[in-house]
């Protein structure tokens, strides 16, 4: 049965760059939440951006849903890092939207820098907990990153296959 590991993270955690790591050894196919509206606008503070992201990550969704019915991926950020960013700096009203079409990660990958490393990290890790957990996922296991922790959650109905249970372990003992 496909699975998909979605990696969240407070802006400067090192996402992008440990999925790279891991696609280099597992060969699952990627796809970024947002990549087509943070270069087409930049001005990410604005109702505008709240909308053009809201559609970016709706159409995106409706894409991940085909995708995840033939093969697993791996998603570069997931709705969970839009909720907390619009609850933190953004329009929570436009956003919150997405909640009822985002594909629900079959586990979530938090990296936790420390705040001498990435600003603001702290708060950004609290708040994820707080999203994470009133979206009902539950943390199950926890790895290392070079400049903090890795947090994997799971909603508790989820079971873990042998295969993904590999593939969590191996990301968790990355650095």
């Amino acid at each position: 049965m496909p699975f998909s590991i979605a990696f969240v993270g407070v802006d400067g955690a090192g996402k992008t760059t440990l999925i790279k790591k891991v696609t280099t050894s597992i060969e699952l196919p990627t796809s970024h939440m947002n990549r087509f509206s943070k270069r087409l606008y930049t001005h990410q503070h604005s109702k505008a951006w709240e909308c053009i992201n809201l559609f970016e990550i709706m159409s995106r969704n409706i894409i991940w849903k085909y995708r995840l019915k033939k093969s697993s991926m791996i998603m570069d950020r997931c709705y969970i890092c839009s909720l907390v960013y619009s609850n933190l700096e953004g329009f929570p009203e436009i956003t919150h939207c997405v909640k009822h079409v985002a594909v629900k990660p079959t586990v979530i990958c938090l990296i936790e820098p420390v705040e001498e490393i990435v600003e603001n990290a702290y708060m950004f890790s609290r708040e994820y907990f707080r999203v994470l957990q009133s979206e009902g996922y539950q943390p199950f296991y926890t790895g290392r990153h070079p400049f903090g922790r890795l947090v994997f959650f799971k909603q508790p109905e989820t079971q873990i296959s042998s295969i993904l249970d590999l593939y969590i372990n191996y990301i968790g003992t990355l650095s």
